[in-house]
């Protein structure tokens, strides 16, 4: 019997998933039933191909490559990859029975929405001012609420006046506004992004497009996540959690965004703030 294993030698196990464009090499070790090495092929080869790297029949071990196509896959598919006996016939007709067949789910690339629409800008922000998969206190339930209330601080911002918040006068456009000074850093030049936050938003991207890394899962559900919060409408989103409703948000233990603000609750590593009853009335936008 044969044994699949990753290159750090983890064991393959008998389902994977890897994502369009995924390159895998695997090792096999062990023999089939005939004492000579198996020939791994897959049952759509339109789909994936699995070819030799390193074969030694004086070895045991054998190193080989599974390559998932690039382009036309738009959907999640499925296929198997079954191990055959090497009769030395180019027909590969007999299966090896001591090895079980190989799962392989592949799932499409992830694009995220394109930059020149207001989804596509909200997404971007809501990825790199979160925490992500992996950081200490990440959770999905409290970086899902944490987006929708960051949504709420640009509606309530652009609903007060964006001269309120440094932004200068008559901004009502979310782009516009995401882009003005004092607003989102690194987003001055949107739809180009600072060094840093282009650096992480490429990254996360990258991992969760490859199907071999450990949390593949974890930043597609992520991106995902961000996707979806973008998308929603103002009635969507639900009710605003503050009675005064939120106006700003700061990493977790950084410093106030100003005087007039007041905190209102420290989330998902963010913390969430609202304006002071006096400030929002002198605007004249406060409650009658």
């Amino acid at each position: 019997m044969a044994k699949l294993y990753r290159n750090n030698r983890a064991p393959l196990g008998n389902k994977i998933t890897l994502v369009a464009g995924n390159s895998l090499p695997i090792k096999v070790e062990g023999l089939g039933s005939n004492r000579r090495h198996i020939v791994l092929k897959s049952r759509n080869p339109q789909l994936l191909t699995v070819s030799a790297v390193q074969v030694n029949d004086r070895m045991l071990e054998q190193s080989l490559r599974i390559e998932v196509r690039r382009d036309g896959i738009v959907t999640s598919q499925r296929t198997f990859v079954d191990a055959f006996l090497n009769d030395g016939t180019p027909t590969l007709t007999k299966k090896d029975q001591t090895t079980a067949p190989l799962e392989v789910e592949v799932l499409p690339e992830i694009r995220l929405p394109a930059d020149s629409t207001e989804v596509g800008m909200l997404t971007r922000m809501l990825l790199v001012e979160n925490i992500t998969p992996g950081l200490p206190g990440y959770s999905s339930s409290e970086v899902e609420e944490c987006m929708k209330w960051m949504r709420f601080v640009f509606i309530n911002r652009m609903q007060l006046g964006s001269e309120f918040f440094g932004a200068g006068k008559n901004i009502n456009n979310l782009v516009e506004f995401v882009k003005a000074p004092n607003q989102v850093e690194g987003f001055s030049n949107y739809p180009k992004l600072s060094t840093v936050l282009g650096d992480n938003l490429a990254r996360y991207i990258a991992i969760a497009n490859d199907g071999t890394h450990v949390k593949n899962k974890a930043f597609r559900d992520y991106i995902a996540l961000a996707v979806a919060t973008a998308r929603l409408s103002e009635s969507e989103l639900g009710k605003d959690p503050c009675t005064t409703k939120l106006y700003a948000w700061r990493t977790s233990g950084a410093a106030s965004p100003g005087k007039n603000f007041v905190l209102f609750s420290s989330k998902g590593g963010q913390d969430f703030y609202t304006l002071t009853e006096f400030f929002i009335k002198d605007s004249g936008k406060g409650s009658k």
